[in-house]
Parts: structure tokens; C-alpha cells; sequence
């Protein structure tokens, strides 16, 4: 026995060049009673590692397969004349107009279901013997079962899947290698699926009773291991899997998808595969195709073992599971939570442009993968008529295919006004809480679908000094509904989103304001859909590689909304080359593009230099006059990382786009510090 640690990429692909079937050898007595034998050859997997070392003669065994379906007909196939032939066809035609007469006479004679289906069941049995006297390597098959080791009902359960592929190649009849074509399509739908030890083949068996048994041989899961228990305590929260279960890599790697989302610990799995004997009886039809009334449950052999003892030794293939968490630590301490600060100028001129950022994180405290994180921003505070604070906090944990999480935010700020020729002070509050779950609908290699649901609080105040200014309170409710998908192959990655945010009138959520014929108000119960889009391209080597970022983001609400739901342009993380919310609406898209290129790494030192081009656009469709809905902007830049623990940026920023002389920003700074 060897130990193995496999990648499900490069299994994937060992198992698709592996047959099935390597050998057919069948004997033709009579036409109407044949026996079909093909070694029933199962994988090497079940009883040796799969390694690199075995590419090879996986490919030869490959090979072998795709040239014996060539010299199949010419060592099992008679040949017949033309005439011969000729003669069959005209009997089969005649035969066919004498049944059709008869089913037409059936109808007019009242005969008995028990009468029409014998009658049914002497034209097959015809058919059957046409069939084969056209194609003497044909065998008619109406029945086609999986028989194993294991139960029924878990067969049933685990590979109910394979319904379609029983029910295509059933009712038909079936040269040897219509059957190894079935064969191959039940190993790759199963591999597809999950199960990569999985193999099927065939036993010695009378093919004249019209029903084809394929046995099932898999891998179960003989024990679980985990090396460190402390970082994973319940397995089943993450981990579909429990001891006796078939072996799925699919179950497995959605756990090990859990543990990825985390920066201090690091998941992978080890798989130890060996064989097990068992004294077990076999167990036939463990699933089934669809077959007429009259067709009974097969007995695996029985025509040609009746007198052999149905219990047997089995050589039943089990796979042992190592779960491996690595963590951060610093030392030997374990170092369970990450940081990072940073000072910028990405602030809005009305709140003052410096500010500093901070960011902290605990992660997997309990060992249930959990994740929390705090973050804060605040600029300089000494200038109470100019400044700002935003605060949030976290909290997410999966449960197998679903994250939960629950945030909350809260942002005061501070700014003047002038009315009057007055100065004035204008402040407020935004505070913000949600309840998210996104269930993870499907995940492989390539591919990711999620949905997610949500619901919402909102709260809102402002001030002009100390005067609340009622018609800019807020207290709001809302659910939220989208789909996220996710296609990546190599380094490459897509991914689209379509979500629809909701107000509703629930957990004390206000009622609009009134309003007349003159005077517009925003709508408390607004429908907002929302497409968003982004692209990761990189190319080029390790050492000179160049990467292209995008994203679209867009919006669409034929309902007046307030300003905090309404898409803004502008800013460092919109439209470069112009102050922060310059520009706002109900409908509106955003575009950005960066192309970057990342030099050699020197000393652990590397510069990233960078251009960027953005363009907005947005429509308030209730304010006249409106401003130009058109921006556009872009700059170029230059990002020092030094190892991982530092970094930097300066930009240079220009508006390509601004007719309406709107407020500019030229200048981009930020340094930081993670750990």
C-alpha cells in the first residue's frame, strides 16, 4: 500500500484515459442464445496510488481500448452473403405487416391485457431474432441494472444520476461496442460527479434473457484523519462526508473551500486508497432502467452459477482521508488574525481628503471557520467643521454550502455650508446593518454559481448646527436577492453578478413622505436591479507579467431615490480625475479599466507601474436642469511592494471628459502596512 496525495485536475484526467473495458471475447452457439464475456477490469486505483509515475501506462491501456473496437467485428462477426441478408430483410418486413395487422384485430376483439402483452412479448422476441439474424453480434437488451456490494438504497441514492444513460441504451439492441460506449459513458458521468474511483464492467452472463447487469465497484470512506482537530471541530459543518460513504471529491473540496476563505490557515487533503476483503453475498439491481411489467428483478449469474454458493470473497476498494490545517504563527504562538493601516488622500474635499485606515481580523477562534473583522477610516479631527469617521464590523461562518454573515457600519460626518453668505455647520449620521446568506449552488474546477438573499436596515439624521432637518431622516428596511457567477480556467477569471434590492415597509420601516403635484419626494420603497461584471487577465511569464483589471457596474431604478442609493461618479474608486461624488443618479454606469505591468522582483522588491481610464455615466431622472450625465478620466501610476508586509502607490490623475467644469482631483498617494 502507498500513500498518495492527488490533485482533482490531474485525476480527472488520469481517470478519462483510463477504460473501462480492455478485452471482449464472445462466443455465439445459436443466434437466439448467446453468452456475453467481458472482463470485469476494474482500476489499478483501488489498490495502488495514482501518481505521475502511472501516466504512461494509463495511455497505453487507452490506446489499447480505442484500437480493439477496430477488430472487434472482424473476431467475433460472421460474414454473411448479400443474399442471405437480402432474404432477411424481406422476412423482417413481412413479419412487421403481419404484427401491425394483428395489434389492429386486437383492438376490435376485446382480448384480455394478459392476451396483448404475450403477443407484445412474442414480437420482441422476433425482433430479437431478426435483429440478430441481420447482426449476429447484436444482442436486444430491454433490462439494464447495476449490481454491488453495497445496499440498494444507497446505490439508488448515490448514483441515481446514471437513470438517463440505462434508459438510452435500454429497449435497443446492442453490439459489443454500443456496450463498452455505455460503459465509458457511466465511468465519465461518474467521475464528472465526484466519484473518481468509481469503475464499471461486466461478469460472465446469458445475454438471451434480454437483460444486461453492469457492476458497480467504488471506493468507501474507511476512516477520517484530521491532524489537527483544534482548527476544524465540526467536521460535518463543513464536510459532507462521514465513514461508509461513498468516496466523493466533490463533497470534499467544498470543505476545503471553506478553509480557503480564510488567511491564517492553510487546507489540503491527503487520500490513502487500499482494499478491504469482505465475505459478502452479492447484491443484484441496485438501480434499475425502465422495463415492462412482465420483467423480473435479474439474478446476477444464475443462469450459468445456479450451483455455486452466492456468498463470495470481495476485494472491497477503501480510502482513507487526511484533513491537513496548517496556521499562521508567529513563532510557535498561533497567530490567528491579520491587519493592516494605511494614510491616503482619497478622502472628499467637503470632509477633508487625508484620512488613515485601519483594519483588523480574527479568524477561526472556535475552529468553525468563522470570520471577524473591524475596520476603520477617520480623518484628521481637529477641524470639527471638516472632518469624518466610518467604522464597521463583520461577522461571517459557512455552514457546508452556505455562508452566513451579518455586518453593520455606522459614518458620522461634518461639514460647512454657506447660505446666505453665512457659514454654517452641516452634519449627520449614516448607520447601516445586514443579515446576508449565500448558498453555494454549484462548484468544480472552472465554474462557481451562487444565490444569495439579504435584508436590511438602514438609519439616517442630519443636522444644519443643531437642527435636525426632518425631511432628511431615515429609518428604512429592505431585502435583497441575486445571483453570482464565477467562470476562471489557469489564472483567468470572469465573473458576473445580477442582483434586486427591495424597500419594504417591515421591521418599522417609515412611510414616504407626503408629496403634491409640484413636489417630488424619494420613494422609501424603491426596486433597484443591478448588473455587475469584472475581468482578472493576466499574461506574460512570472518574472514580466502583465495583468488587465476591469469592472462594469451598473444600475437601473425608475424610482426616485435618496442620495445614499443612488449611483455617484466620481472619486478614487470611480471615475479618476475628479473629487468624490460629483455626479449622482437613478441609472448609471461605471467602467474601469487598469493594465498593469509587474516587473522582476529585486531583493524582494518589486514596482508595478500602471495606467487606468474610467468612464461614468448617470441620470437623475428628477431633477432639472440636469448636469452633462458623461465623465471620463484616467491617469498613470506607480505601486512599490517591498516582501508582503509593505506597499505604496502614486498617481496622477487627469479628466479626459468634463464639460460642466466639475470638481478635479490630480494627485493620488497612499502607504501602507499589512501583517
Amino acid at each position: 500500500m502507498q500513500n498518495h496525495t492527488i490533485n482533482k485536475d490531474e485525476y480527472l484526467h488520469t481517470m478519462t484515459k483510463k477504460s473501462g473495458v480492455t478485452h471482449i471475447d464472445c462466443k455465439i452457439p445459436k443466434l437466439t442464445t448467446a453468452l456475453l464475456i467481458l472482463p470485469f477490469a476494474l482500476s489499478s486505483a483501488f489498490g495502488d496510488s495514482i501518481s505521475a509515475d502511472n501516466i504512461e501506462q494509463l495511455n497505453q491501456q487507452r490506446n489499447q481500448y480505442n484500437s480493439y473496437q477496430e477488430s472487434l467485428k472482424d473476431a467475433i462477426v460472421p460474414s454473411l452473403s448479400n443474399q442471405k441478408t437480402n432474404e432477411i430483410s424481406q422476412d423482417s418486413q413481412e413479419n412487421q405487416a403481419r404484427q401491425q395487422v394483428e395489434r389492429q384485430q386486437a383492438d376490435g376483439e376485446g382480448r384480455t391485457e394478459e392476451q396483448i402483452q404475450r403477443q407484445a412479448d412474442e414480437q420482441s422476441q422476433d425482433t430479437l431474432q431478426y435483429s440478430q439474424k441481420s447482426n449476429p453480434t447484436c444482442f436486444w437488451v430491454d433490462y439494464i441494472a447495476l449490481t454491488s456490494p453495497f445496499p440498494k438504497q444507497k446505490v439508488q441514492k448515490e448514483f441515481g444520476f446514471l437513470q438517463p444513460i440505462f434508459d438510452t441504451y435500454s429497449h435497443r439492441c446492442l453490439e459489443p461496442s454500443d456496450i463498452a460506449t455505455l460503459l465509458n459513458a457511466l465511468k465519465h458521468k461518474a467521475i464528472k460527479k465526484g466519484y473518481i474511483t468509481t469503475n464499471f464492467g461486466l461478469k460472465p452472463q446469458n445475454l438471451s434473457t434480454k437483460r444486461l447487469l453492469i457492476t458497480l465497484q467504488t471506493s468507501t470512506i474507511s476512516d477520517i484523519l484530521i491532524d489537527n482537530p483544534k482548527y476544524a471541530r465540526l467536521l460535518r459543518k463543513d464536510y459532507g462526508i462521514k465513514i461508509g460513504d461513498f468516496l466523493n471529491i466533490t463533497a470534499i473540496e467544498r470543505g476545503l473551500y471553506n478553509y480557503k476563505r480564510l488567511r491564517s490557515v492553510s487546507s489540503r487533503i491527503h487520500l490513502e486508497s487500499h482494499l478491504q476483503s469482505s465475505q459478502q453475498p452479492n447484491s443484484q439491481s441496485s438501480l434499475e432502467s425502465n422495463t415492462k411489467s412482465n420483467l423480473q428483478t435479474p439474478q446476477s449469474t444464475q443462469d450459468t452459477q445456479s450451483s455455486k454458493d452466492t456468498t463470495q470473497a470481495l476485494q472491497i476498494p477503501q480510502t482513507k482521508i487526511h484533513l491537513h490545517h496548517q496556521a499562521k504563527t508567529l513563532g510557535k504562538i498561533y497567530a490567528p488574525f491579520y491587519g493592516a493601516i494605511s494614510i491616503d488622500n482619497a478622502g472628499s474635499r467637503a470632509t477633508n481628503i487625508y484620512q488613515t485606515s485601519l483594519q483588523f481580523g480574527l479568524e477561526n477562534l472556535a475552529g468553525l471557520a468563522e470570520k471577524l473583522s473591524a475596520y476603520f477610516v477617520s480623518t484628521p479631527l481637529w477641524d470639527k467643521q471638516k472632518s469624518s469617521i466610518y467604522t464597521s464590523l463583520d461577522f461571517s461562518m459557512p455552514i457546508r454550502r452556505v455562508l452566513l454573515s451579518a455586518s453593520g457600519s455606522y459614518a458620522w460626518y461634518a461639514q460647512s455650508i454657506d447660505i446666505a453668505k453665512n457659514t454654517f455647520s452641516y452634519n449627520g449620521y449614516l448607520a447601516n446593518m445586514d443579515i446576508k446568506a449565500q448558498v453555494l449552488v454549484f462548484m468544480n474546477a472552472n465554474h462557481r454559481l451562487s444565490l444569495s438573499l439579504g435584508l436590511g436596515k438602514r438609519w439616517a439624521k442630519n443636522y444644519l448646527e443643531k437642527i435636525e432637518l426632518i425631511t432628511q431622516r431615515r429609518n428604512l428596511s429592505n431585502i435583497y436577492a441575486g445571483v453570482h457567477y464565477l467562470r476562471s480556467f489557469r489564472q483567468t477569471s470572469f465573473d458576473i453578478s445580477i442582483g434586486i434590492k427591495q424597500g419594504i415597509k417591515a421591521l418599522g420601516a417609515m412611510d414616504n413622505f407626503p408629496t403634491t403635484s409640484n413636489d417630488s419626494k424619494p420613494n422609501f420603497f424603491y426596486t433597484i436591479p443591478t448588473i455587475d461584471a469584472s475581468a482578472y487577465i493576466p499574461f506574460g511569464s512570472e518574472n514580466h507579467r502583465f495583468v488587465y483589471t476591469g469592472f462594469v457596474k451598473t444600475q437601473v431604478s425608475r424610482t426616485q431615490l435618496y442620495a445614499s442609493e443612488k449611483l455617484s461618479l466620481g472619486g478614487i474608486y470611480s471615475v479618476r480625475g475628479f473629487d468624490s461624488l460629483v455626479l449622482s443618479g437613478e441609472v448609471g454606469v461605471l467602467y474601469r479599466n487598469d493594465f498593469s505591468y509587474y516587473a522582476k522582483s529585486v531583493y524582494g522588491v518589486r514596482f508595478v507601474p500602471s495606467i487606468g481610464l474610467d468612464m461614468g455615466y448617470s441620470l437623475n431622472l428628477y431633477e432639472k436642469p440636469t448636469l452633462d450625465k458623461l465623465l471620463a478620466g484616467g491617469g498613470v501610476g506607480l505601486k512599490l511592494y517591498v516582501s508582503k508586509y509593505f506597499n505604496a502607490e502614486v498617481w496622477g490623475y487627469v479628466p479626459l471628459y468634463n464639460p460642466s467644469k466639475l470638481d478635479k482631483r490630480h494627485f493620488y498617494f497612499s502607504v501602507g502596512s499589512m501583517f
